[in-house]
């Protein structure tokens, strides 16, 4: 419909209200749209699905978008559904911001990564300017909390995670999100987290927030429930640390199932996130780690350096909250800390007592880091061995184990961990073998993992085999990584060459996936050796494994057999 401003008389043509919603003018005038307010019932915007929109053919309509509206449609190659983004008539009509978006929509097309929802064209059509996106089933984060209420803790960081993911990649090409939010987080039809609207927040000038919102405003980038201070302040300025203050408001709300501002006045809400401090998360969800608590809170710190500094950040600790370790942010503050308290104390002691104190805290260093070597010995022990770290109490938990490794041991040599850890969920696998899970996730996290090896190597020399020609060595200059993808060119021939980790040799995957859980480490790796034929090499990795070794060398024999039937 068509609304008109009492106050300044500006005409304004939105879909996303209705009479008696509360909306707020360019002019900082907030009414309420009733008869005296409304030019035009059904204008324009409103008009019947277009049979098709540039060369996709339409389906069905799916829905408003914060900048236009959506819609299922059919690839005319690939015979695929796709997402279309049509922008609404006031960005149509406005050259330079149908030109910043198609310029991100170029942009976010280089992206290549399983937590961001694929872009696959953008073009002009008529009187529309449209975006065609990857097409989710899956639904929404928001259509999970509507659906659901709060989530349960572990599984929302491992959401936030897996938001983060899709963010460094994003990051890399210096792209920031700045709109984060529960509607922004999709999942596709195997559970796998999706970003969407990946930069297109970018483009100055969107006059509204979520259609979910009380409040529609004709001014803000974002949404006021997610909108960290300096967003409100100026948007252009801002940095990924927006994205992870949006991100922990998300996350809080995963948790909880509230927002820890709420007000349905926009200005009041941008002073709460500005001024007034949140509640814990634990007031409202008392069973929820201390360190999930941490995260969530270091995330929405008013002052921006006192946040995560970067989306790297954040993803290691979420990590480390996932597999049970120590928070890496938590350990670099406690130090910095203690080296505080040291110096305050040494500013109060006689200069003569200063010798003695710190000769006691080089002696209290060592003992800490004999303890951590330690401590770290024996971690190491214990991860090496699967058996010593299962809760068997009687003969039926063994069998129950070996029954579960029997079925998981097909999934795991193809490859399929996914579906591996869900039958180890769905088993009660996590009560019997619990540092099983961080195998899953590593396993899972690998292709990432070792991509972001090569972040540092760019520019660099590297010697690298290929699986397909294991036996010549080329020297590689490493240009960029995309996704999971590493491009690099050879200094010799000057030929341009992409990989993954599985185009590797297993001796050169091995060499940059050093640091991962070494469990899944001997399972990659004795994968990986006995798709290559190489089966010894194979067998020396599963035979550390105990008993899922055991399962594995089983299936790698069957695989064998197979291959020679005639």
């Amino acid at each position: 419909m068509k609304i008109i401003c009492p106050h300044c008389k500006r005409v304004t043509e939105l879909e996303h209200v209705s009479h008696g919603c509360n909306v707020e003018c360019v002019c900082s005038h907030e009414f309420k749209v009733d008869d005296s307010s409304i030019v035009e019932e059904y204008s324009e915007i409103d008009s019947i699905i277009p049979e098709r929109i540039g060369q996709y053919e339409i389906t069905e309509f799916i829905g408003y978008g914060g900048m236009g509206k959506l819609y299922k449609g059919i690839h005319p190659n690939l015979g695929i559904p796709v997402a279309l983004k049509a922008l609404r008539m006031e960005y149509v009509t406005d050259t330079a911001s149908c030109d910043r978006f198609l310029k991100s929509a170029r942009i976010c097309a280089k992206l290549n990564h399983p937590n961001i929802v694929r872009v696959y064209d953008c073009g002009y059509d008529k009187d529309n300017v449209y975006l065609v996106m990857e097409f989710i089933s899956g639904g929404s984060a928001q259509d999970l909390l509507e659906r659901e209420g709060a989530l349960d803790p572990h599984r929302a960081a491992q959401i936030a995670h897996d938001v983060c993911l899709g963010l460094m990649a994003a990051e890399y090409h210096g792209i920031v999100h700045r709109d984060i939010k529960p509607e922004n987080i999709m999942f596709a039809d195997d559970g796998t987290v999706k970003v969407l609207d990946m930069g297109l927040a970018k483009i100055s000038g969107d006059p509204r927030i979520s259609s979910a919102s009380p409040t529609i405003s004709f001014t803000s980038l974002g949404t006021e429930q997610y909108m960290p201070p300096e967003q409100a302040i100026d948007a252009s300025s801002c940095d990924s640390r927006a994205d992870v203050y949006s991100l922990g408001i998300t996350l809080y709300q995963l948790c909880t199932g509230r927002l820890p501002f709420e007000s349905n006045n926009p200005q009041e809400l941008r002073r709460m996130h500005a001024l007034e401090p949140p509640r814990p998360p634990r007031e409202f969800k008392p069973d929820l780690h201390p360190d999930l608590e941490y995260i969530i809170l270091k995330c929405i710190r008013k002052n921006r350096d006192d946040r995560y500094q970067s989306i790297d950040e954040l993803e290691l600790d979420l990590d480390a909250f996932l597999k049970g370790h120590i928070l890496p942010s938590k350990l670099v503050y406690d130090s910095r800390t203690q080296a505080v308290s040291l110096l305050q104390r040494l500013e109060h002691v006689k200069w003569r007592h200063a010798l003695l104190f710190l000769g006691a805290a080089a002696l209290l260093s060592v003992s800490t880091l004999y303890c951590f070597f330690t401590c770290l010995r024996e971690w190491k022990r214990a991860n090496s061995n699967l058996h010593t770290a299962m809760r068997i109490r009687n003969d039926r938990d063994r069998l129950h184990v070996r029954q579960m490794f029997s079925a998981i041991a097909p999934m795991v040599f193809s490859g399929r961990f996914s579906m591996a850890f869900e039958y180890y969920s769905l088993r009660n696998g996590r009560e019997l073998l619990p540092d099983l899970e961080n195998v899953f996730s590593s396993l899972q996290d690998v292709p990432y993992f070792f991509a972001r090896q090569w972040k540092r190597r760019i520019g660099k020399t590297v010697v690298l085999s290929f699986r397909k020609e294991p036996d010549r060595r080329l020297t590689l200059r490493i240009d960029d990584i995309i996704g999971n993808t590493v491009y690099a060119t050879d200094t010799q021939t000057r030929k341009a060459y992409a990989f993954t980790v599985h185009d590797l040799i297993p001796g050169d995957q091995l060499r940059y996936l050093r640091g991962i859980n070494p469990i899944a480490l001997s399972v990659w790796i004795g994968c990986e050796y006995a798709a290559c034929g190489r089966k010894k090499e194979a067998e020396t990795f599963f035979k550390s494994l105990d008993l899922l070794g055991e399962y594995l060398i089983q299936e790698m024999k069957k695989h064998g057999e197979a291959e020679t039937v005639p």
